[in-house]
């Protein structure tokens, strides 16, 4: 609804009366996911409230809030402690905001790893494997996962959840390894999982996890995209089929890649559900350009091989310093090849616009902050992703470390120049 009355509203503004508009959606869920948990960039209601208008008129209709310990769980008083998180009420604020428009609000939360902010403190000893992974086995630590799930639901409407799950490096290396022995990281993600789903099922929960340990630990360089890793047959066949399994990549930009792991995702039992990039982190400024090259080719496999969910993600790594709003270029990307049948850089120019107000050649000269190379002729979007700005920032001038990236570099006259164009 909320779509179609903001393509009405650009159709009269461009000033015809009479106006025949269709559209078929190629996704039956599309949306974004935020990052509220690394460095306290925790967005206000407010916020979240802003980004959900902007969704609801793009198109979009589900909004995940990716929280590590960014949120209260009563009966843990240390999960979070010292650091910004939403109260219970706050996170239903935003969940009763976003049914206005219909839009579905997903609690995303961490259930084997990426828990360095949790586990640091001496209250959860008995349930780390180390510095950053729940110790698997453990009664304790099941007690514990379940009072972050129950916590993360229940100012939710949705019955679903996304327990995340990836990129546990350490998996078997620590305590386990010391009491249990060596043993097949295969074997411990299968055993976590069956605990962790005998949770949600008695929750009447709709889980979803990242997908990336599946394929890491059948890749002798635990590369997730590693082509000539293969996930042993009987692994696929013990997946839970109620488990939606999340593939995330932020990095190829030829389709034949993406193509590839779609079909590696479908001999899975459960349903493909795909997660691409707006590369805001790492950095200070948004990649626009770079998030255009890796998701243009991600969606259009996602539409030819009937994956019916997609997200953009916006994550925050290594300081948060890239402004969240940036990413609304990206979510329009996201938007149009849901709706529209060919997307043109002429055709998201003019939807952004309607949908923001805002220029999309402005958002992508952003990027040119990072990047000092020249897009080769004819091509519309910035080159590659580069860190020139927090290389430069943070160099020390006394040490000068990357002194030698810039030294045949006109630095001063490249960001004068810029610096009048993004004004």
């Amino acid at each position: 609804f909320f779509r179609g009355f903001g393509l009405l509203l650009e159709e009269l503004t461009a000033g015809k009366d009479l106006i025949s508009l269709r559209e078929t959606p190629q996704f039956d869920d599309n949306g974004a996911m935020f990052d509220v948990s690394q460095d306290n960039a925790v967005l206000r209601v407010e916020s979240v409230k802003s980004i959900l208008r902007r969704m609801a008129v793009m198109g979009l209709n589900v909004l995940m809030m990716y929280c590590e310990d960014s949120y209260d769980v009563p009966e843990e008083p240390y999960f979070g402690y010292m650091r910004a998180r939403y109260t219970e009420e706050e996170l239903r604020e935003c969940d009763d905001y976003a049914y206005l428009f219909g839009i579905e609000m997903i609690p995303c939360i961490q259930t084997l790893s990426h828990l360095i902010d949790v586990l640091k403190w001496p209250a959860f000893n008995d349930i780390k494997e180390d510095y950053e992974t729940l110790f698997v086995g453990g009664e304790k630590t099941y007690e514990f996962i379940e009072h972050l799930i129950q916590a993360a639901v229940k100012p939710f409407r949705t019955k679903r959840i996304h327990i995340g799950m990836d990129e546990a490096w350490h998996l078997g290396t620590g305590r386990y390894l010391a009491e249990h022995g060596l043993v097949p990281g295969e074997q411990i993600m299968k055993e976590h999982l069956a605990r962790v789903m005998e949770i949600v099922r008695k929750l009447g929960l709709e889980p979803m996890m990242w997908s990336d340990m599946y394929f890491r630990l059948a890749s002798k360089t635990r590369d997730y995209y590693d082509l000539e890793g293969q996930v042993p047959k009987e692994v696929i066949e013990t997946a839970p089929k109620d488990m939606d399994l999340v593939y995330w990549d932020y990095y190829h930009e030829d389709e034949g890649f993406y193509e590839e792991y779609i079909k590696r995702h479908k001999e899975f039992p459960g349903r493909v559900v795909f997660a691409g990039g707006l590369w805001s982190w790492s950095t200070m400024v948004i990649h626009n350009g770079h998030a255009l090259r890796t998701s243009i080719p991600a969606l259009k496999q996602c539409r030819k091989q009937g994956v019916d969910e997609v997200y953009a993600t916006i994550w925050g790594d290594d300081g948060a310093e890239c402004a969240q709003m940036s990413s609304l270029l990206g979510l329009q990307l996201y938007a149009e090849y849901t709706f529209s049948s060919d997307v043109s850089m002429e055709l998201l120019k003019d939807r952004f616009a309607a949908c923001t107000g805002e220029d999309m050649d402005a958002f992508l000269a952003l990027s040119r902050m990072d990047v000092l190379e020249e897009a080769p002729a004819g091509d519309p979007l910035p080159p590659d992703e580069s860190y020139t700005t927090r290389e430069l920032l943070y160099n020390d001038v006394l040490l000068d470390l990357y002194g030698k990236n810039y030294e045949n570099r006109n630095l001063r006259e490249h960001y004068q120049e810029l610096s009048g164009k993004l004004k």
